[in-house]
């Protein structure tokens, strides 16, 4: 018989896990899968990543039996009906995070990033936040985040229907404690920039859904 204590039981139980501990953790490195998740519902057929290498968040995508493409489509090409006439109206999801910030300043890169999708399809992208808000001030949160919401619909209007919001912070440093009922780290999720979440620099940040009209 083994006694309760012994080292072959002991080695058997779990390890704790710390909530904590892991939600710093993804803070830290889960920016990507972070942006993947928040739009996992929109994966499925054909989809394009516009980057370059492995891309940003195609790995997770393929995880799921998802197949995706990486390419470093020039949404700003004074010709692109004509240089990308092959994938014109080809894919179901398309991710755009390189230079996205654009996305709302020009006109030519919402019309060429809608010309990819299918009738239907889905874009996925983020914006800096049109205003800013200060951490941790409650007062005006909702309107904060209506007017973000409202910014972004004026720039794809008549081009794309805005599916879903959400927000998003990238510090160079996390606090050192986030308590966990913080209204502002529950509705703007608070991530470090690493070498991991280099996808944005620091700052707001609003990730949206858009679905092609």
């Amino acid at each position: 018989m083994l006694h309760m204590d012994s080292q072959e039981i002991q080695s058997q139980q779990p390890a704790a896990v710390d909530p904590m501990e892991q939600a710093m953790i993804a803070a830290k490195y889960g920016l990507n899968k972070w942006i993947f998740r928040r739009g996992q519902s929109f994966v499925t057929g054909r989809i394009l990543e516009i980057g370059e290498g492995e891309g940003h968040v195609a790995k997770y995508c393929r995880r799921e039996g998802a197949p995706v493409e990486v390419q470093p489509v020039n949404l700003e090409d004074e010709a692109f009906s004509k240089t990308y006439a092959v994938l014109s109206g080809a894919f179901d999801l398309v991710y755009l995070f390189q230079d996205s910030s654009r996305l709302v300043s020009n006109k030519s890169i919402v019309t060429n990033s809608a010309s990819l999708l299918k009738e239907g399809g889905h874009l996925i992208t983020i914006l800096p936040c049109a205003t800013a808000l200060y951490q941790g001030l409650g007062q005006g949160l909702d309107d904060w985040k209506s007017y973000n919401r409202h910014y972004v619909r004026s720039k794809l209007d008549m081009i794309y229907e805005l599916v879903r919001t959400r927000y998003f912070e990238i510090l160079d440093n996390l606090p050192s404690l986030v308590p966990p009922d913080n209204d502002y780290d529950e509705r703007v999720k608070l991530f470090e920039k690493t070498a991991d979440n280099d996808l944005a620099p620091t700052g707001l940040f609003i990730l949206i859904v858009a679905k092609k009209l």
